[in-house]
């Protein structure tokens, strides 16, 4: 973990701390997290219909749900470095599934895939969707502005946003989301270049599965929140699940 520490001391003379991924140094091995014996059936998901709205959409139109800015000119290009960087670590090819989570809550990771997810959209060949999987406490669905005439029993909807290429999906708060099984994933992965899953954090139990269903999972630490000892303990836990552990994101 020497090259956390050292990165972790250069980013704390930051006014304004950047994001970066750093490698996890591999620890030594450990038994593997033992796994559900059962899995939730799959959730279903849909296309939204045009609401019924006081002025009339322009022909053709969906509607759309509004990203949210991501401040700072800084972070910014710190996120088109680290949007490159993430293609590369995934496999080529469509449909491919990167995972956010963190090893407790308040970690910041929603945050980042609110900056993340415009430059991956720009930069990935074909549309990437964004996922809020946290029904714990689902902040990016909170934070994205959604349109008018949800559906009435709940059901979650894929919706475009005013990010070019990018669309959103908000998990059903009425159906917590238990442990998923992996047919749910590559249903996610049709018709879509990348899919990014904003995850709870491994504090839950229902988190960790999912890990082994993904392309690549990315541990979020916060700077003067996060312990190490919480990093290592979590990077353990993710690849106990069979997740492909690609690096650590440290934000401010």
């Amino acid at each position: 973990m020497g090259m956390m520490g050292d990165a972790l001391t250069h980013l704390k003379d930051h006014a304004q701390p950047i994001p970066v991924i750093l490698p996890l140094a591999r620890p030594q091995a450990s038994p593997a997290a033992p796994r559900p014996s059962a899995l939730a059936p799959p959730e279903r998901f849909a296309f939204p219909e045009l609401p019924d709205t006081p002025e009339p959409l322009p022909a053709g139109r969906a509607p759309q749900a509004i990203w949210p800015e991501s401040p700072g000119a800084e972070i910014a290009a710190a996120c088109a470095n680290m949007a490159e960087g993430i293609l590369r670590q995934l496999p080529t090819g469509p449909g491919r599934v990167a995972a956010f989570t963190s090893p407790g809550d308040g970690d910041g990771k929603t945050s980042l895939v609110i900056a993340l997810a415009p430059h991956l959209a720009r930069c990935a060949k074909g549309g990437v969707l964004a996922v809020d999987l946290n029904s714990h406490k689902p902040s990016l669905a909170a934070r994205v502005r959604m349109p008018a005439g949800q559906p009435a029993d709940g059901s979650p909807l894929i919706y475009p946003t005013n990010v070019p290429q990018l669309s959103f999906l908000a998990a059903a708060p009425a159906r917590p989301l238990r442990c998923l099984d992996r047919s749910w994933i590559e249903e996610l992965r049709q018709g879509w270049s990348l899919v990014l899953l904003d995850l709870a954090s491994l504090a839950h139990a229902e988190v960790a599965p999912l890990a082994g269903c993904c392309d690549g999972v990315y541990l979020v630490v916060r700077l003067g929140y996060t312990s190490r000892s919480a990093v290592a303990a979590a990077a353990r836990v993710i690849r106990g699940a069979g997740g492909r552990l690609l690096g650590c994101a440290v934000v401010g």
